[in-house]
């Protein structure tokens, strides 16, 4: 054990902080047959963490490969025979080298090809190719988890969900309890500054299917008042009660109003921003670039012909978009280009989340949120007898 020659960084440094508190000890080490031991360290699971992170699991190396699509609850017949599960199967976890661990391997390989369940389940609803969605290179954190929590992730099916709800509940985020979503909505209501639309079906009115939200004003610090701490005041529905925020509660509302998730892990948002909010706005503030890099679209999402042949030629002479890039000024460059496309055209885009188990880049275990865009499928109908696309009428009508 104190030998073991551990080839990932993480668990170097478990083992190093392993040896630290038992040198101070005067113990005898026996060995114990893995069938007569059911409930092993997690030291000794490390050959089961090279198999998820051969398939890009369960080490701050993995890929973003698995979990694809809404994040939906893996299905019971789609779960792996290999999962930890609980303690009474532990006896017939393979042992390395032997022939049904080889046989595990080459198990995990055919896995690797199975659609995601987000794709294969759909219960006889209309629901999106996630195929068709790009996922954002951002990621945000939400909460640092435990590390019995990397453990219960395993064994409830490589669930973020799982961890969603035993931390958060029903919540999208850590948090004041009186901030919920609602009150964020709302903020953005009260200023004039996102025009809610939600949307349910079958009656049941707790429950959004999908939401469309049009991006109508961008209140800027110095349009705040004298101080951003100075407080606004709205009448919170349906308790009636006045609740106050500041110029940051509006910022942070961006952020927070528009994490909703329903019950099937299917709700997506419509997004889209108002060509007068490019042409009143001279300036697009730095905290708005902050957010489109987690909720607005990038370029790659555009069909190629006409809109991104219509990119190829705005590139070259956009004024405002010259400008930011010569005065290296808005935010990130890589988001600059598709922030001011998107909005001075008032292109709409579709959108979703979906919680993340990763490591942090300190090797803590992290529940994290990831994003995913696509183009809106509408601005692409044709007319029946010009065959012309009807973009612009669609724009006219939201």
């Amino acid at each position: 054990m104190f030998n073991k020659d551990f080839k990932h960084d993480v668990f170097k440094q478990m083992f190093t902080r392993w040896q630290a508190t038992l040198a101070c000890f005067d113990f005898e080490i026996q060995y114990k047959k893995g069938t007569d031991n059911s409930f092993p360290d997690f030291l000794t699971r490390e050959f089961l963490n090279e198999m998820y992170s051969s398939r890009g699991r369960g080490h701050p190396s993995y890929r973003s490969g698995y979990g694809r699509g809404r994040g939906n609850p893996p299905s019971a017949s789609s779960s792996s025979s290999y999962r930890t599960g609980s303690s009474s199967n532990s006896q017939s976890l393979p042992i390395p080298g032997s022939p049904l661990y080889e046989e595990f391997k080459e198990f995990l390989k055919t896995k690797e090809n199975i659609p995601s369940f987000a794709k294969a389940i759909t219960d006889g609803d209309t629901v999106d190719d996630t195929l068709e969605y790009k996922e954002l290179p951002h990621k945000d954190h939400i909460i640092i988890l435990e590390n019995k929590d990397v453990m219960l992730y395993f064994e409830n099916n490589d669930d973020p969900w799982f961890l969603m709800s035993r931390y958060l509940d029903t919540a999208s985020y850590a948090g004041f309890s009186y901030k919920n979503r609602n009150y964020y909505e709302n903020i953005l209501k009260v200023t004039e500054s996102v025009e809610f639309s939600h949307f349910t079906s079958g009656g049941n009115t707790n429950s959004y299917n999908f939401s469309k939200a049009i991006i109508k004003k961008i209140i800027l610090a110095e349009e705040w008042g004298l101080s951003t701490l100075k407080e606004r005041e709205f009448i919170m529905p349906p308790s009636k009660t006045p609740v106050k925020f500041t110029y940051w509660d509006y910022i942070e509302s961006f952020h927070k109003a528009f994490l909703y998730e329903n019950p099937q892990r299917k709700h997506t948002w419509f997004f889209k921003v108002c060509e007068n909010v490019y042409k009143h706005n001279k300036e697009i503030p730095n905290w708005f670039t902050h957010w489109w890099i987690s909720y607005g679209p990038k370029i790659d999402i555009l069909p190629e012909d006409p809109f991104r042949n219509l990119y190829g030629e705005w590139i070259t002479v956009s004024p405002r978009y010259s400008k930011h890039l010569t005065q290296k000024t808005g935010g990130a460059l890589e988001v600059i280009s598709s922030l001011h496309f998107f909005m001075e055209f008032s292109i709409p885009w579709i959108w979703k989340w979906s919680p993340h188990v990763d490591y942090t880049p300190s090797s803590f275990p992290s529940l994290q949120r990831k994003y995913f865009t696509k183009f809106w499928p509408k601005m692409l109908h044709k007319d029946p007898e010009t065959k012309a696309l009807q973009a612009h009428y669609n724009l006219l009508i939201i």
